[in-house]
């Protein structure tokens, strides 16, 4: 037998300065100062999310000048920039658990950008998502 243990030291705690995105259900998405960092991201940038259509489970956020962009806004008392897409949200959350989709998840951010064609990637670690439970009332 080989056991692997999970404990306080062993969890990971992404308000420790790791560069996160957190996707609510209602379509809020926001990235969190170390990420928005990271990406050289200002307030007004354009960004855009993209999913592989042949690895369903590999997302990707990159910085955009396009027209249809997603546009970012500070949130001063937060220190976050967020932007809005309910469809992208939606997406990701029944790639994370179809069955049993969360109303909220935060997910690390790659450190290094990968470059596609013209497109600067940066990876949404999908492997990094923790289910969070509610206590039931009933």
């Amino acid at each position: 037998m080989k056991l692997k243990k999970y404990d306080q030291e062993s969890r990971i705690n992404l308000s420790d300065g790791l560069p996160s995105i957190h996707f609510q259900n209602s379509g809020i998405i926001s990235l969190n100062k170390k990420a928005y960092e990271l990406m050289d991201l200002e307030p007004g940038n354009g960004l855009e999310i993209y999913q592989d259509e042949e690895k369903p489970k590999d997302w990707y956020i990159a910085i955009s000048d396009a027209s249809k962009s997603l546009i970012c806004r500070l949130d001063e008392k937060k220190n976050k920039i967020c932007f809005n897409s309910a469809i992208a949200a939606r997406d990701i959350f029944k790639c994370l658990d179809n069955n049993n989709p969360p109303k909220g998840a935060s997910l690390l951010i790659g450190k290094a950008a990968i470059k596609y064609g013209d497109l600067q990637l940066w990876p949404i670690i999908t492997a990094s998502y923790k289910p969070r439970f509610t206590k039931s009332t009933s």
